[in-house]
Formats: structure tokens, C-alpha cells, sequence
């Protein structure tokens, strides 16, 4: 992980996943640029996922060109080797810059969630995959151990667990997400969530229609929502659970 960067991210893949960090330092002195002797630590063979934040937090820098050239060099060298970014501040950049899904398609698995709402939960996420992305071959090269372990975290999801696409499984996963940031909600905002939306006959999701303004049924004023805060909503979080951040 570039570091320092989203803490929850650390706590994530160290708590959650049981994963070791090894952290590739950036120098304030360079503008937060890595140095080559930390970017060598891609060639090592036992890191087997590089985790950025573009543009950083608490460090409000994008992804340096030197650190996307170690990333190059790396992947070269080691096919197999992931990419994730988190893109989450992207809507801060006042113009376009390079980035690691666009040098390496292939090995980078993009991530984008809104925080319009700015309360815990009431997001939409967006995850950018290539459809020949290496985490699909990984998938497909699981020995026999962690393919057992693959097939009972989705057996309940599919027929044949084994043949489910690397999106489908991020799909089946984020249910469980999400159902955790929901109980950090107010009971009222509960029932604007998830268990309340409904499909159109096109398949787009939907909350509930906002209320008119005005009272009683012949009321013809405009839609509008109403935006005011609600007691133990934003922040609440259930114990124990971690936001996606951390060093990189």
C-alpha cells in the first residue's frame, strides 16, 4: 500500500482478511512521490496486491508518474500481480491525469463510490473490471485448499460456485456490506434504503417517490426531498466494522 493514505483501508486487509501491509512510503520532500528503493518492493513475490488511493487521504496527491512506472515495471516482470485503486476522490481533480486502470487494464481493478448523501450507506458504488482481468485466471488457477474455501463462501449463491465470475462474487459480497452500513442508519432512513427500493419495468432501482410539498392530495408544487439531518444517522456504525482505506 502507498503510504499514508485511508487507515480503514489497513485495517481492512490486515484485520479483516488476515493479510500482511507492506507499506511503500512516499516522500513529502518529492510531493509525496515514492523512491525507486521502495517501489522495488513490487518485485518481491510475496506481494501479491498493490493498493492505491488517487487522489490520496489524508495526502491530497494522485498517484505519481514514477510510482505508475514502478507498477509497469513491476507487472513485466510479475504478470500475475494486482492493482486496486480506489478512484473515490476523483470528482476533486480539475483536469484529467493518468492513472493505473489506464497504463494496466488488465492487472487493475478500479473502485468509485459517491458520497453525495454523505451518510454511511446511502452510496452507489462502481467497480471497473476487465473482462480478461488477472484475477480472473487467478480464480481459475485456485488449488485444491482455496478452491474449497472459494466454493463454500458462495455455495449459497450459485449452483456452481466455481464458475462464477470474479463480478458476480464482488456483487454477492457487497449484499453483506451493505447490510452492515444500514444498521449504522436511523430506523427512517432504514426504510429508505435497500429493503424499500423497487425496479421499474426497465430494471432501474428506485427509492420511494419523494413526498410533495404542500399538504393534501391537490397539492401541485414541484418534487422535493428533504434534505434535513437525521438524529443517529451519519457516522453511526455498528462495532467492529471498517470503512475501505488504508496504507498503500
Amino acid at each position: 500500500m502507498w503510504w499514508p493514505t485511508y487507515e480503514p483501508l489497513r485495517d481492512l486487509v490486515e484485520c479483516q482478511l488476515g493479510c500482511e501491509v507492506v507499506p511503500i512510503r512516499r516522500d513529502p520532500a518529492a510531493g509525496w512521490a515514492a523512491p525507486a528503493d521502495e517501489l522495488g518492493k513490487l518485485l518481491d513475490p510475496r506481494v501479491r496486491l498493490a493498493i492505491t488511493v488517487s487522489p490520496g487521504n489524508p495526502v491530497p496527491v494522485v498517484t505519481d508518474p514514477g510510482s505508475l512506472d514502478g507498477l509497469e515495471r513491476a507487472v513485466a516482470e510479475r504478470p500475475e500481480l494486482l492493482v486496486l485503486s480506489d478512484y473515490v476522490y476523483t470528482h476533486f481533480l480539475d483536469e484529467p491525469v493518468e492513472t493505473e486502470i489506464g497504463r494496466l487494464p488488465r492487472n487493475t481493478i478500479g473502485v468509485y463510490s459517491v458520497k453525495d448523501f454523505g451518510l454511511a450507506g446511502m452510496r452507489l458504488g462502481v467497480v471497473l473490471i476487465h473482462p480478461e482481468c488477472v484475477a480472473e485466471r487467478a480464480l481459475c488457477d485456485l488449488r485444491a485448499d482455496g478452491r474449497g474455501v472459494a466454493d463454500d463462501r458462495y455455495r449459497r449463491r450459485a449452483l456452481e460456485p466455481r464458475e462464477m465470475p470474479l463480478g458476480e462474487r464482488i456483487v454477492a459480497d457487497s449484499r453483506g456490506v451493505s447490510f452492515t452500513h444500514m444498521s449504522g442508519l436511523s430506523t427512517p432512513l432504514q426504510g429508505v434504503g435497500a429493503p424499500g427500493a423497487s425496479r421499474t419495468r426497465r430494471g432501474a432501482l428506485h427509492g420511494p417517490r419523494p413526498a410533495r410539498a404542500g399538504v393534501g392530495r391537490g397539492a401541485k408544487q414541484p418534487l422535493q426531498h428533504d434534505h434535513r439531518p437525521v438524529r443517529g444517522g451519519a457516522g453511526a456504525r455498528r462495532r467492529g466494522t471498517c470503512a475501505l482505506a488504508d496504507e498503500s
